[in-house]
């Protein structure tokens, strides 16, 4: 679909204007796809290929770029000026990721039924819209339709993402609080929001005047924080047991172990954020989720051998864990030894060993 010349000069206005008013006049399309992007000039062409060639039609893709230093710019443009569902914005200056996520959604048609994410070092299956928009449109009462991944190193297929999670609900209609407090099991780009029903649920322009979906404290983990809130809250997910979206493992990407420690330390804030909208019935499994955040960043804290860190986790994590564990005892134990730095953290290593095996066999 080629932009006429009209609808070149108005995406070019916009483009200098980081926060435009999307004109209410313009048809919507159904589904609102976002793309934040930060120099990653070199993915973007598989990501929006893939939009390009799904068996669904009626999309808009908002590609908004956090004033990235590599030719995003360029590439993101030829896209825009080929197809008219395509919409290019460039910030002014850099606003964070999440600061760029929520401007995504600013810059989406404010009546798109449904919104989902897209981060550009990532693709989608030809069908993935379409089956996703069939289940949301089918039950209605659903915020959240999501559906599994492939996890991708280059062209080698690592399996499926939820294989790395041990609590996945059964396929359909559900609202499994308990298992998403445990693990994050939806995808990112695998979930696809009712629009009308979020806003109903999270008025997050009320809670928080100055951010859209995507909490700012939460660049690792606002995706995770959005699914708990909206299920926190009574909403009702869909889960779609088919692979659809590819999720590309790289150096750059957030979820590369390096990041380890800075999602876990906004996994407690998750937690401790959820407090006040947490069902009661459930607030004794967000308080051992909170509990079993804090004890994983006590064990890597001693493994890297930063102690005093590592006692103030242990500390937390003990207080909260409704019962006595026995990795904190150990680690406790461990810590409190007059060892150099090193035969500490060999010991420990040589603890966590031991128990996984014990609990294996």
């Amino acid at each position: 679909m080629t932009k006429s010349l009209a609808e070149s000069q108005t995406t070019s206005d916009q483009q200098s204007n980081p926060d435009p008013a999307r004109d209410s006049k313009v048809s919507a399309a159904r589904v609102s796809v976002v793309m934040p992007v930060y120099n990653y000039a070199d993915f973007i062409p598989r990501a929006v290929n893939s939009l390009l060639k799904q068996d669904f039609t009626d999309w808009e893709l908002i590609i908004s770029d956090n004033a990235s230093s590599d030719n995003t710019e360029a590439v993101a443009r030829a896209f825009a000026d080929q197809d008219a569902r395509i919409h290019y914005y460039r910030n002014q200056s850099n606003v964070g990721v999440c600061g760029n996520f929520n401007l995504c959604e600013a810059r989406a048609h404010p009546d798109s039924n449904y919104l989902i994410g897209l981060p550009a070092d990532d693709w989608l299956h030809p069908q993935a819209l379409a089956k996703l928009v069939t289940a949301a449109d089918t039950h209605p009462d659903v915020v959240l339709t999501h559906c599994d991944g492939f996890r991708m190193d280059g062209d080698v297929n690592l399996g499926r993402y939820t294989k790395l999670f041990r609590y996945v609900p059964a396929p359909g209609k559900h609202h499994e609080l308990a298992m998403l407090y445990r693990n994050d099991y939806i995808p990112f780009q695998g979930g696809l929001v009712n629009r009308k029903l979020a806003r109903k649920l999270y008025p997050t322009h009320e809670l928080h005047p100055k951010h859209g979906l995507h909490d700012p404290e939460l660049d690792y983990t606002s995706d995770y924080h959005l699914w708990l809130q909206l299920l926190s809250r009574g909403g009702l997910a869909y889960y779609i047991d088919e692979p659809l979206v590819y999720i590309l493992k790289h150096e750059r990407a957030n979820t590369m172990p390096a990041n380890l420690i800075p999602r876990l330390h906004q996994e407690v804030r998750v937690f401790e954020k959820l407090a006040d909208v947490c069902p009661d019935e459930f607030q004794a499994i967000r308080i051992k989720s909170l509990s079993d955040r804090l004890a994983r960043l006590s064990f890597l804290y001693m493994q890297a051998g930063q102690l005093a860190d590592a006692k103030i986790y242990l500390q937390q994590a003990s207080k909260l864990s409704p019962t006595r564990r026995l990795d904190l005892t150990i680690a406790s134990a461990i810590s409190a030894l007059p060892l150099p730095p090193q035969l500490r953290t060999q010991l420990w290593q040589l603890a966590k060993y031991t128990r996984a095996a014990l609990r294996r066999s």
